[in-house]
């Protein structure tokens, strides 16, 4: 039987892929600059871009799948400051380790 992730393993990937995908878009605008939008190198950072959108959005259903009661959706589509953001992330971790304790 495989073991789910812990809470603070999805804000760590979670803050990661946030930051990935930033730089995708960056690179983006930095090519399209550059080559045609139609140019395979722009089409192929757009399909690069679309693979980590959709990654994020599955593993913040799967989170939300394990850790339902303390789900935010900040973990994987951060806003505000990254102090905000690392706080409300620390918080959601406790408390689902706690619940993971107790179970």
């Amino acid at each position: 039987m495989k073991t789910k992730w812990t809470y603070q393993k999805h804000v760590e990937t979670g803050r990661g892929l946030s930051e990935y995908r930033n730089k995708l878009v960056d690179f983006i605008l930095e090519l399209s600059h550059s080559y045609s939008v139609n140019s395979k190198a722009v089409r192929l950072a757009h399909k690069a871009q679309k693979a980590v959108d959709e990654l994020r959005c599955e593993l913040d259903d799967q989170l939300c799948r394990d850790y339902k009661e303390f789900f935010s959706p900040h973990v994987y589509y951060p806003n505000g400051t990254p102090e905000e953001i690392t706080k409300k992330a620390v918080e959601g971790a406790a408390l689902a380790e706690k619940a993971d304790a107790v179970n």
